[in-house]
């Protein structure tokens, strides 16, 4: 048993010996690599990582500020747009509103000198009166024949063409059609 037990301090020291030369080994081929990983290299490796992303984060930033400005310039030209259009408008409407005006105060002379000429064509006797109708175009006839009393004008009628009587009867219609149409 004591031959034994030699056998395996001398197996067990020679495990250790083969274990601390195969260490001796692995360090010598470590020296490389402890070179390659001193802390000095990581450091600087990291600085350049970071001054790589740290360049790319300026590139972005700098992008992002140019699209900035871009879109504050876009805005800007539509906010002026936008406030020329709104001036456009208003002039525009304004115009609008004299037109408006401009217009009433025509159909207030035209009213009158319609009304004028009817009493003229009243005074008339009614086939004189009819025969100047038949003359004139069927608005104008129309706009005198709507402002006479009915009477006179039906008096005027019976000395009118029947084919003109139809045409003025129709611009009177289409008249009164458009006008409670806008009303």
């Amino acid at each position: 048993m004591k031959k034994q037990l030699f056998l395996c301090k001398i197996l067990l020291i020679g495990v250790i010996v083969i274990k601390v030369a195969a260490l001796a080994g692995a360090i010598k081929g470590t020296e490389s690599w402890e070179a390659t990983l001193s802390p000095e290299d990581a450091v600087a490796d990291e600085r350049a990582d970071d001054d790589n992303q740290s360049s790319r984060h300026r590139e972005l930033l700098k992008m992002l500020a140019e699209k900035e400005q871009e879109l504050e310039e876009r805005e800007k030209a539509l906010t002026d747009e936008e406030q020329r259009l709104s001036a456009l408008k208003q002039e525009i409407l304004s115009r609008i509103d004299v037109l408006d005006s401009m217009m009433e105060s025509i159909r207030v002379i035209d009213d009158k000198q319609y009304t004028d000429l009817a009493k003229v064509y009243e005074a008339a006797p009614p086939d004189r009166a009819g025969a100047m109708l038949e003359r004139l175009n069927r608005k104008t006839a129309a706009a005198i024949i709507m402002r006479m009393k009915s009477k006179s004008a039906g008096e005027i009628w019976g000395y009118l063409d029947p084919d003109t009587a139809a045409a003025i009867t129709r611009e009177i219609s289409d008249f009164l059609h458009y006008s409670t149409d806008v009303e």
